[in-house]
């Protein structure tokens, strides 16, 4: 099963609609996706498909199809492993944040 055809069962749940319903429209704004209803879908897609998605990648989105590609693009880049050297965007579980470091003792003496 695609992302897509995923999608398509997710919003008509949400949507409490049917897939058939949700295929034919072309855009968010033809099944009513207001910005609450935006933020249930995707909560309900990540939870499916077992992603995070960025607020920054949604910026723009306008059709399931444009939701469907980010989360693509998500998978593929959670899958792909990582050049040598290279820092994951986000810190690992239990993983200190910067401002979660302890100061530095020249810092802490000034």
């Amino acid at each position: 099963m695609s992302t897509f055809d995923i999608l398509v069962e997710v919003v008509a749940e949400e949507l409490k609609t049917t897939p058939d319903e949700v295929r034919k429209a072309t855009s968010l704004v033809e099944l009513n996706v207001d910005s609450l209803a935006m933020i249930e879908v995707i909560m309900a897609a990540e939870d499916r498909l077992k992603v995070v998605i960025s607020d920054r990648d949604l910026v723009g989105v306008t059709s399931l199809a444009d939701i469907a590609a980010v989360i693509d693009r998500t998978l593929a880049k959670q899958s792909a492993p990582l050049p040598v050297g290279a820092q994951p965007d986000t810190p690992t579980e239990g993983a200190p944040l910067d401002n979660d470091m302890p100061a530095d003792a020249t810092d802490a003496a000034g």
